[in-house]
């Protein structure tokens, strides 16, 4: 069994084994410290804001079903995911519900394969740069959507349109004063 229990800042709810019961933890999304209460701690049933007899009989109405077993790990080979908080196998590579990856080798693997195969995504390519100089407004268009999109490269992109455009700007008004 497990205590659920929700962060007082940013609302998340998490879940610790009852091991945990009364140590302090850190929420996974902001930080905040969370007080991990005590089975005697919780409050009864009845005295949390409902009738527990209407409970039982709404409960009662509902259809039954089948009894679906779920095959998982036993519940002391799992530890909350440092991301979302949500209870992940021991020795889980990555978190299934929001795909954290929890292994620092799979994470440095991934970036060495990504190098390697030349799919690093930090450099502009020359057709990129070409409209940064020559269509610089255009440029600026590109970084916002690849800001957006969470690219790294939007920053060169956007330096490259912005200068690119001032020379732009620049050179139009010597060529206006030379011709007046």
């Amino acid at each position: 069994m497990s205590i659920e229990v929700t962060c007082g800042k940013c609302g998340k709810l998490l879940k610790a084994k009852d091991s945990a019961a009364g140590a302090v933890a850190k929420c996974p999304q902001c930080g905040d410290p969370i007080r991990i209460p005590k089975p005697e701690d919780l409050p009864p049933a009845d005295q949390m804001g409902f009738d527990v007899s209407s409970l039982a009989n709404e409960v009662s109405r509902l259809p039954t079903a089948a009894p679906r077993v779920i095959e998982s790990a036993p519940e002391e080979d799992r530890k909350p995911c440092p991301k979302c908080g949500e209870m992940i196998p021991a020795g889980a590579a990555k978190c299934r519900f929001c795909n954290h990856v929890l292994n620092a080798k799979v994470v440095k693997a991934a970036k060495k394969a990504k190098s390697a195969s030349g799919g690093d995504d930090d450099d502009l390519s020359t057709l990129e740069i070409v409209v940064a100089v020559i269509c610089s407004g255009i440029g600026c268009i590109i970084s916002i959507i690849w800001l957006i999109q969470g690219k790294p490269k939007w920053k060169k992109m956007i330096a490259i349109s912005l200068i690119m455009q001032a020379v732009w700007v620049t050179l139009r008004l010597l060529l206006m004063a030379a011709n007046k």
